[in-house]
């Protein structure tokens, strides 16, 4: 890349050397301090996850159904052979909508059945 003068792109100026090495890996959308602590932050979540997971023993209820879900998406090979299959359920009753007015009936339903909310993923506080 050629020099570019101070007066030009100060930012370009100061960060030449730096943006002409920067290697953003192909996995991510960017690179820096930044992106290096929420990978370490995932590697440490997954890990106490793992343990949670291979001791069955939770602190609370909370971590108890994330560990659950996490176990869920580990299983390469279920989901794998499911395919979309389990998706295909909740796309049922898109067959039924051939119109807008139509969505406009099915879409309370929906949005209530057919796909988990938060309040159904989180267990219930007494």
């Amino acid at each position: 890349m050629e020099k570019i003068r101070i007066q030009d792109d100060l930012y370009t100026y100061v960060n030449q050397e730096t943006l002409d090495s920067l290697v953003i890996p192909d996995d991510k959308p960017s690179t820096g301090g930044f992106s290096k602590l929420a990978d370490d932050v995932e590697k440490i979540m997954m890990d106490e996850f793992d343990v949670m997971s291979k001791n069955k023993s939770y602190p609370n209820d909370y971590l108890k159904r994330a560990v659950q879900l996490y176990d869920i998406i580990k299983d390469a090979d279920k989901k794998a052979k499911d395919g979309i299959a389990p998706a295909l359920k909740s796309l049922e009753i898109l067959k039924e909508v051939n119109s807008l007015q139509d969505s406009l009936v099915y879409i309370k339903p929906w949005n209530c059945k057919a796909f988990p909310r938060q309040s159904t993923l989180l267990p219930k506080l007494t």
